[in-house]
């Protein structure tokens, strides 16, 4: 039976996701890896001996295990992830006034910086913080349930 996944690692690792990251789970151990996406590829390619990897010749084994094994999964990326969406959310679950300034930030140029100033500004970070991990944690366990990975 595969061991279960510590769904607030997880979502800590999904947190801390970029655009040249990727999060896999081991489906047998429960292992949680980030991998530099470009590395994953130069690996994928077998260019591993031709091209340097950022994290080094060490990460090899464990890249080759990922792109050649059935063990490993990947989750959801940065780009899966609707961080503009979970802003929205956390928008509309606030009072009315409050809920029509955070909408308005989240438009235009420069919305998460005016989203995180008004969230700021109202003294509601906590409450922000509380509410993304929630929907990070929700994605996570959508994810795992659909790969049939247990989590605690």
């Amino acid at each position: 039976m595969p061991l279960p996944v510590s769904l607030d690692t997880l979502v800590g690792e999904l947190e801390g996701l970029t655009h040249e990251t990727a999060v896999y789970v081991n489906r047998k151990t429960g292992e949680i890896v980030t991998v530099l996406v470009s590395d994953l590829g130069i690996v994928e390619e077998g260019r591993e001996g031709d091209e340097e990897l950022e994290w080094g010749d060490d990460a090899v084994p464990l890249l080759r295990s990922i792109a050649e094994s059935e063990e490993w999964c990947c989750l959801p990326d940065k780009f899966d992830i609707h961080e503009w969406q979970i802003m929205r959310d956390f928008a509309e679950s606030m009072p009315p006034n409050l809920a029509d300034e955070l909408e308005n930030a989240i438009h235009g140029r420069g919305a998460f910086r005016m989203f995180r100033d008004a969230v700021y500004r109202h003294g509601i970070e906590q409450e922000w913080f509380e509410f993304k991990r929630l929907a990070f944690k929700r994605i996570a366990a959508e994810a795992l349930e659909a790969e049939g990975i247990p989590y605690a």
